[in-house]
């Protein structure tokens, strides 16, 4: 197979941030494009395969029921379309918990009804006194750094059944674990939705929508095929075949052993940069990992903080990884420090990606104490 990408002179980047869109999402997991490409193969009703993969869906990640879509922006507009109806068309959404995301909320005419902190917590009756007449729903951004300041979703789902509106769960990036496919939905949510090309490693285009059947039969008839507010937003047959077959794949996987091959390749990557026999340059505090993801998944993260207290200091050494030198680098800002970067290998095709990445960040070192930096 030609290099597509070479042939276009897009360089290939190291993912050791996280699997975000801006990058392509995940690489799919090995079996999932043969499936694509095996449902290429024909002409099929697609409210029928919908329905039989929901299904399928579904039992596998033990709801009531299911729906493939075109990703999570699509299931929130979706969601939200769904949930807006006679008279009720306004969303509430924790103060604490805006994110560029959310504007797919308003895409069917919902307007956001903003409640609670943006630095402390949030109380019961904040959610309460927002329930009105023209109240469509709740949606809820689960993840470490979105739920600090919210209330629980044991807690919001108690609150929207008793006022029988939806509470509708965006958590896009909450896979792994793969048990958050259903703990949102059995802690009382009415839906739950995730990205189909990150943490599950389909297809980058879609997403999953799970939770009550009055929900999801309510989404399923305004999505494509049909003509109606998600035409746009259409699924084919080779994704959601794709996406069927990914989380097939996912639920096989022996994950706790992935995650232990992550961390010892951490902890080769530092060694081989703070070893004694041959250490890079001492602009770094000491290394360390960080036992999650930045959202609370279980992926180890390797942290380095420059000394350097000069302002833009990291953001000028991730950008010399990404354009300094080959291959390009991406490594994520770590939230909790304005001098620290971390390396995430959820996305690392190889071991040899480890050894690639100690490479170029000594690389960067030395050039940085070079230039006085």
């Amino acid at each position: 197979m030609k290099d597509v990408y070479s042939e276009l002179g897009i360089p290939k980047v190291i993912n050791a941030f996280e699997v975000v869109s801006m990058y392509g999402g995940s690489v799919m997991r090995p079996g999932v494009a043969e499936a694509m490409a095996a449902a290429a193969r024909g002409f099929y009703h697609i409210p029928s395969l919908n329905a039989a993969v929901g299904r399928r869906l579904a039992e596998l990640t033990h709801n009531q029921a299911a729906l493939a879509s075109c990703g999570t922006a699509a299931s929130l507009a979706l969601a939200a379309a769904a949930a807006c109806h006679s008279g009720r068309d306004e969303i509430i959404v924790f103060r604490g918990q805006r994110n560029p995301y959310d504007q797919a909320l308003t895409l069917c005419g919902a307007r956001l009804i903003e409640i609670g902190y943006p630095t402390h917590k949030a109380e019961k009756r904040m959610l309460e006194a927002a329930i009105s007449a023209r109240t469509a729903g709740l949606a809820y951004f689960a993840g470490g750094i979105f739920e600090r300041y919210a209330l629980s979703v044991e807690e919001c789902a108690e609150i929207c059944k008793s006022h029988n509106i939806p509470l509708i769960v965006d958590g896009a990036a909450q896979v792994p674990p793969k048990e958050n496919l259903w703990n949102y939905t059995q802690k009382g949510a009415s839906l739950a939705l995730f990205s189909g090309g990150k943490g599950i490693r389909g297809p980058q285009n879609t997403g999953i929508i799970v939770g009550e059947p009055e929900w999801i039969d309510r989404i399923a008839a305004i999505s494509a095929p049909h003509q109606a507010f998600g035409r746009p937003m259409k699924t084919s047959k080779e994704a959601i075949v794709g996406l069927l077959k990914a989380v097939e794949l996912m639920m096989e996987e022996d994950y706790e052993a992935f995650y232990k091959t992550m961390y010892s390749g951490l902890e080769s990557l530092i060694s081989k940069l703070f070893s004694a026999a041959d250490p890079i340059p001492d602009i770094f505090e000491a290394p360390y990992i960080l036992p999650t993801g930045r959202h609370g998944q279980p992926y180890p993260r390797a942290v380095f903080s420059l000394r350097s207290t000069r302002p833009g200091a990291r953001k000028r050494f991730m950008k010399a990884l990404m354009e300094g030198g080959e291959p390009p680098i991406l490594v994520g800002p770590l939230d909790e420090s304005e001098r620290a970067f971390y390396v995430n290998p959820f996305g690392f095709q190889s071991d040899e990606e480890y050894s690639i990445v100690a490479a170029r960040i000594r690389e960067e070192s030395w050039r940085w104490k070079d230039n006085g930096a």
